[in-house]
């Protein structure tokens, strides 16, 4: 008798010989009373009995041409002269043994019995529900037969697809073929059409799809049309100004009333004091009462009032280091302006990168391109009277501007500083501004002048400076950004004020469009969605409410570059789709799967919409709770592909790196 490669005989006996060798038997063996075993050629006992008897005894299977027999995982079978074998084991089709027969079995042994990829039956063979053909349930997959197809294994996400269109008597009708490899994906025949699986879902809908844009020949990203310029924080509505809270930024008084070193009559100090928002469409804030009084902080006794006839060096520093570390330098009185400082010609600043000030704000506001802050300030002149109490003499009062613009593709970053000053009062008349730039925390160039203006009103101190930050092939680091401004008047100590100007971080780490570049640091960017086309943001909105993070005001994503990583979140996803798609459309996954937020997690649901047109099984259609991590439609490619072009550029402007937070704005101002 012929043996299968386990070294078990009986497997491979045809349908023929079968039936020949039933024939034979069933001359000298009558049926007996059905009992818990039986004796057909051989016993039949057991859980084999059982089954044995429920698929039609012995006018189906005849007599057991084998004796029961182990199989290759620690079950039983047993082989009949219908055709049939039945098979069972403990561990997995427990309480019952199952039948398969005919040409089924056959495909189903050609395909490596129950150590193969579809191990055991799990259900007996079955009339099609058309009445053509037969088929059997396995653990891993199904056999289907029909007299015009054959047997055909169908299994996986193939199996899902084509029972999710009605099985046989549905869209493809029966398989004609066993599934068979593609490209990073396996595809099977039907007589109305072809499955396919991509694991990773299709290429052309994947983010960042270097397939849908293109670049000039710098690789400058405003060149490459609509899909090269995503929304950045370039409106309101997608800033941190409403979400999130402003930026961590401190300013640090060197000089002035808040370190005086004593309390002697007739010293002289100016303090800051901010009025607030600037408003275009009102006067200035009203000045300080010049009689208003206020005690000085408490600070060393012993130190008397420097001379009012020294002058200042006017090469000499602002640096907050420098103003600290040397106090000859902190105790200068100037005697009279010093204006002799020519004022340089700035860098310029591309126009391109300019944000609106009106849009900002007293505190500091803004997103990875850009930072500001705008207010209306007051600079005090302030004199210890001859009763020890502090009494404001003067007042210089303005519009106080400062911004940081980091450059997405270069390591040169701008800061500016501007004061327009609105009045000058009392003993305030004939004092000096000036203000100089520093940048710390590692290899930081500035260029750019120092300015030196006379406080007078109209009179605006305004400057530009470039920083060009040296970094290490492969790496990211962060510089501190800070204006020093500085207030001087004979007579009185100066004031030396750091004004912080935010943290920027740049990085050289090549990216998906191998660049270097800056951003701020302390903001979440925003990507809007809103030009992404009707069904791409009807699918997102749809996310949104199904509870999903990534939105504005929720939680935020976090990016993943692990190529591995994005590949398995596309087979969670979109890999779970299979096509090939309906023409012209692309299957959209949500959250993206180059972040860290796709994959199933233990009792939460991928979900899909009706209006979507899948009908692949695993998800839920139309989510009605929150307990959801995973959404996926079919979309139009256009729109798909240029949402993915988009969100790739904006991981490349806003400096988006590994683990990397942003938010995605779905609704409009």
């Amino acid at each position: 008798m012929p043996r299968d490669s386990t070294g078990k005989s009986g497997r491979y006996v045809t349908s023929a010989l079968a039936a020949a060798l039933s024939v034979i038997l069933a001359l000298v063996t009558a049926p007996p009373v059905a009992q818990a075993q039986v004796t057909h050629g051989y016993p039949i006992g057991g859980r084999i009995y059982e089954a044995y008897q429920r698929v039609g005894g012995f006018p189906r299977l005849g007599n057991a041409l084998i004796p029961e027999s182990n199989d290759a995982r620690g079950g039983r079978y047993q082989y009949f002269a219908g055709g049939s074998s039945i098979y069972w084991n403990r561990d997995i089709t427990e309480p019952m043994a199952y039948q398969v027969g005919g040409l089924i079995r056959d495909r189903w042994g050609n395909s490596g019995w129950e150590s193969g990829t579809l191990g055991y039956p799990i259900t007996d063979e079955r009339t099609s529900p058309d009445g053509t053909g037969k088929y059997n349930y396995f653990q891993n997959g199904s056999i289907y037969w029909s007299p015009a197809t054959g047997a055909r294994i169908v299994g996986g996400q193939i199996f899902e697809t084509w029972a999710a269109h009605g099985h046989e008597r549905g869209t493809y009708g029966y398989p004609t073929s066993d599934e068979y490899d593609i490209t990073e994906g396996k595809a099977q025949n039907f007589q109305n059409g072809t499955i396919e699986w991509k694991r990773y879902g299709y290429d052309g809908e994947w983010e960042e799809d270097p397939s849908y844009t293109t670049t000039d020949s710098d690789g400058d990203a405003s060149s490459v049309g609509v899909y090269a310029d995503p929304q950045v924080i370039h409106s309101p509505d997608q800033r941190a100004r409403s979400s999130e809270p402003p930026l961590a930024v401190t300013d640090h008084e060197i000089q002035g009333c808040t370190t005086l070193p004593g309390n002697e009559p007739e010293t002289t100090c100016f303090e800051r004091r901010s009025l607030g928002d600037v408003d275009p469409g009102t006067a200035p804030p009203p000045l300080a009462d010049p009689d208003s009084a206020e005690q000085p902080q408490a600070g060393p006794t012993t130190t008397t009032a420097p001379a009012e006839t020294q002058t200042p060096d006017p090469e000499a520093t602002t640096d907050q280091e420098s103003e600290a570390g040397d106090p000859s330098t902190t105790s200068t009185l100037p005697d009279s302006p010093d204006l002799a400082r020519p004022n340089a010609v700035d860098p310029v600043l591309p126009s391109a990168i300019a944000p609106d000030r009106n849009w900002c704000t007293n505190r500091w506001m803004g997103g990875t391109a850009f930072a500001c802050r705008y207010e209306s300030v007051a600079y005090d002149l302030k004199r210890v009277d001859s009763n020890g109490v502090l009494r404001t003499i003067g007042t210089i009062s303005g519009t106080e501007y400062r911004d940081v613009l980091p450059t997405w593709n270069q390591l040169t970053n701008w800061t500016r500083y501007s004061f327009t000053v609105t009045a000058v009062t009392g003993e305030a008349a004939g004092a000096t501004m000036d203000a100089s730039v520093a940048c710390t925390g590692g290899d930081c160039t500035p260029s750019g002048s120092n300015r030196t203006i006379l406080a007078q009103p109209g009179a605006e101190l305004e400057a530009t400076w470039s920083h060009t930050v040296g970094i290490a092939p492969s790496s990211k680091e962060r510089r501190d950004l800070s204006v020093n401004l500085g207030i001087r008047k004979a007579g009185a100590y100066p004031l030396n004020h750091t004004l912080g100007m935010t943290t920027i971080r740049c990085d050289n780490l090549g990216d998906s469009r191998a660049r270097v570049g800056c951003r701020v640091m302390g903001t979440t960017p925003v990507i809007s969605m809103l030009d992404s086309g009707p069904s791409m943001l009807r699918h997102l909105r749809a996310s949104a409410a199904a509870g999903l993070p990534g939105f504005v005001g929720g939680r935020q994503l976090r990016r993943e570059t692990n190529q591995q990583e994005i590949r398995w979140n596309r087979e969670y996803s979109c890999g779970r789709v299979t096509g090939p798609r309906p023409s012209g459309m692309d299957c959209d996954e949500y959250p993206f799967a180059s972040t860290k937020h796709t994959r199933v997690q233990s009792g939460m649901n991928k979900v899909t919409y009706s209006w979507c047109g899948i009908r692949d099984t695993g998800f839920v259609t139309d989510p009605t709770g929150t307990n959801n991590i995973t959404s996926v439609c079919l979309l139009p490619s256009s729109e798909n592909r240029r949402a993915g072009a988009k969100l790739g550029w904006f991981y490349v402007k806003s400096r988006v790196l590994e683990d990397d937070l942003f938010w995605v704005s779905v609704q409009a101002p």
